[in-house]
């Protein structure tokens, strides 16, 4: 078996067990932000950064879910079931750690320390940019993919193979349950240039997303449950704001998940299980709470 057979048939078998999705990849530079040296916090066979072609090329991949792919193994998984901290993080860390074995490569994560640019890293592979809302918006996904973890290996072939193996991989390796979205992704010019209406800056019922930025303090207000107050919640000038539409009284964003990021048209079809979506929600307010406190 080749090198890149071997990648191959680790990437299929990581989609087929754990529904985790290849979001893209690059040759690796000095300008990528890894780390090169022994003593650095890394997971795998510590690999040297290159800037010229060889015959054994880094290649970075990047891995995560597209919509809900990686909801069902996520919940059979003994950090949910067991309700440990951070359990998708700890799932991730296990998953992301034992594909980077199998391959003598190294694994980096969106979280903890020490921090790597994987902002940076996705804009890089082609497929993300930055959304009106300021996240990143796939060409594909919409709003509702997120990156996982990243590994790096070799793939013993020279930079130009390496990148042309890269775009098949991008090219074949969709969710076998989803279907491409024929949506703006063919577009020249940025996927929310392109969207006229942008619905998605208007619907928020507490205006968190300005041309100034997101307003962090206004959402989370607006989304922590006030036990004294279960009816009422409170827009960025701390004013009551009503709009409850969920079950129980809770408002849609609590009750589903953000309605800026459902407002966007681009990539509809991945939108997130509710189940998913709530989960998201309730670890977001979770650390919005623990910041409050901590202040």
């Amino acid at each position: 078996m080749t090198r890149i057979s071997d990648i191959e048939q680790h990437i299929d078998a990581l989609s087929n067990e754990f529904g985790v999705v290849f979001l893209g990849g690059f040759v690796v530079n000095q300008a990528d932000g890894l780390p090169t040296t022994q003593g650095q916090k890394t997971q795998g066979t510590k690999i040297q950064a290159q800037d010229t072609p060889t015959q054994d090329t880094q290649a970075l991949l990047l891995f995560g879910n597209a919509g809900s792919s990686i909801w069902s193994a996520f919940q059979a998984s003994r950090e949910y079931q067991q309700a440990v901290p951070d359990p998708l993080d700890q799932w991730s860390q296990r998953i992301g750690q034992q594909f980077a074995e199998q391959l003598g490569g190294d694994c980096f994560f969106p979280f903890g320390e020490p921090r790597y640019p994987f902002i940076q890293w996705l804009k890089r592979t082609g497929a993300y940019e930055s959304s009106a809302l300021g996240l990143l918006i796939h060409r594909d996904y919409g709003l509702w993919s997120a990156c996982r973890f990243a590994c790096r290996v070799r793939t013993g072939l020279p930079v130009e193979p390496t990148m042309e193996f890269i775009a098949k991989l991008s090219a074949t390796r969709l969710p076998k349950k989803s279907t491409r979205m024929p949506t703006l992704s063919k577009v020249a010019k940025g996927l929310c240039d392109s969207c006229p209406d942008k619905p998605c800056l208007s619907v928020c019922p507490v205006g968190a997303f300005q041309p100034h930025g997101y307003d962090y303090q206004g959402c989370t207000r607006y989304l922590i449950h006030d036990t004294a107050n279960d009816d009422k919640r409170q827009d960025n000038n701390g004013n009551n704001v009503d709009g409850f539409n969920g079950e129980n009284g809770e408002n849609a964003c609590v009750a589903y998940t953000c309605q800026a990021r459902l407002a966007c048209p681009v990539g509809a079809v991945y939108r997130y299980e509710t189940a998913h979506a709530q989960f998201h929600m309730k670890q977001f307010i979770k650390s919005a709470i623990k910041a409050n406190k901590s202040q």
